[in-house]
């Protein structure tokens, strides 16, 4: 699962990876180890565009960032290089379950 979010940066000099970044996933099995009717993958997708938070000036507002080029977003998914990366389940003082991902 691989992902980059936005538009590339337009100066050559800023930061872009050089190769697909892997994402985090959750895989819900009934069976462990196999794959099956009913099982499926999460993992937290993002879109073209961008909302970035804005602090300057005397109200921090959020900036919608439209990509200029596409409006459609792909993921590949590999299959066959090992586990890779999984979403960790954490508990909260108030006992509810929920999944954590990193954020780049």
């Amino acid at each position: 699962m691989a992902t980059a979010v936005g538009m590339l940066p337009e100066a050559n000099a800023g930061f872009r990876y050089d190769d697909l970044q892997e994402d985090a996933i959750k895989v819900s099995t009934a069976v462990d180890g196999t794959f099956g009717d009913g099982d499926y993958v999460l993992f937290y997708g993002q879109g073209p565009n961008r909302w970035v938070l804005n602090t300057t000036g005397t109200c921090a507002k959020f900036d919608h960032i439209l990509h200029l080029y596409t409006d459609t977003t792909f993921y590949f998914v590999n299959v066959d290089l090992g586990k890779g990366k999984r979403m960790l389940i954490c508990l909260l003082q108030c006992n509810r379950r929920i999944i954590c991902f990193h954020l780049r």
